[in-house]
Formats: C-alpha cells, structure tokens, sequence
C-alpha cells in the first residue's frame, strides 16, 4: 500500500515512527501520526494550523496523555496508591522498573508498530482515495482517515483542542479536490 502514498503522506508515516520512538512509545497511534501530519508543509498540515490544531499543542497533548501509562487518578479511585506501588517494585527490581521499555533493546529492533487503530486510519485513508478517484494518497487522505471514526485518539485530540472535526473534514476535502 505505501507505494501509494505521495512523499507528504510518507513523510507523514516515518514522521509518526520518529515521534512514538522519540516518546518511547509500544505502539504508533493514530496520535502519532496526527502530530506527524500536523507537523508537514502541505495542505493537510495547513487546513489543521487553521483550525488550531498546531504540532506543538498537539505535541503537548499527546506527551500529557503518555507521560505516564499508569493512570495515577484511576488507579487511587480504587484504592491502589501509585507511588507505593512504585516505591515497591524498585526496592524489588531496581529503579524504573515499571518505567516502559527501550525501544532500542535488543527485541525491538524495528521499534514500535502501528496499533490497530492507526492501522485503520491508514486503510481508511486509501478508502478516501478510491472514493475521491485519486491515484496517490495524500497527506490529506491520512489526515480523512484518521478523523473518520470517533473512536480514534486523534478525534479525541482534536476535540479537546477545540477543533470542529465536521468544519476539518470539509475543508480537508475542499483542498484537496482544489489540488487535484
């Protein structure tokens, strides 16, 4: 499928690896490549700037949302106490023992893969393509894809940020039959 892709879209994807590695991510989310598309030079990238989407307020969001998997609010609302629980495993097996681990170590040697849902996007925004009768996907399709279903982090992201998904969506699609 990534022979499809135009340079913007690729750049797009290897942006989104770059950014979960950089985070230490397990998987590459639908965030990821949000902030990757985000952070391009092209007219996906234009359309989110416009709707207050920037790669630094998402890239906030995004490193909010990561800094720690262990949820300590959810965990305390069932009586589980983070801090001991951490304070415990690195009496037992050294200091950051729950800490996530290096995506550089020997068993990752590829580094993160795309979680299902990223996976989804990217099928959906080869979907847009053919349904647009486009040849190439563009960083605009990956951007389509990836607002298509409200499940996905990157909505979520988008409407914490403000964004009118709807309002998104349409002005994606206007530029990119504009650019066709």
């Amino acid at each position: 499928m990534f022979e499809r892709f135009s340079r913007d879209a690729r750049a797009a994807v290897v942006g989104a690896q770059a950014f979960g590695r950089e985070l230490r991510a397990r998987r590459i989310t639908t965030g990821h490549l949000l902030y990757a598309v985000a952070a391009g030079e092209d007219d996906a990238a234009a359309a989110l700037r416009a709707a207050g989407a920037t790669p630094i307020r998402l890239r906030d969001a995004i490193e909010r949302g990561a800094a720690d998997p262990l949820d300590p609010e959810a965990l305390r609302a069932i009586g589980v106490d983070l801090a001991a629980v951490r304070d415990a495993a690195e009496a037992e097996f050294g200091p950051g023992a729950l800490d996530a681990p290096d995506a550089s170590g020997p068993y990752r040697l590829r580094g993160p893969v795309f979680a299902d849902d990223a996976k989804k996007a990217l099928e959906l925004s080869l979907r847009q393509t053919l349904k647009a009768r486009q040849k190439r996907i563009e960083a605009g399709h990956v951007l389509l894809g990836l607002i298509q279903d409200e499940r996905f982090a990157s909505v979520r992201l988008l409407t914490e940020a403000g964004v009118d998904v709807a309002a998104l969506r349409a002005d994606v699609t206007t530029r990119l039959r504009a650019a066709a």
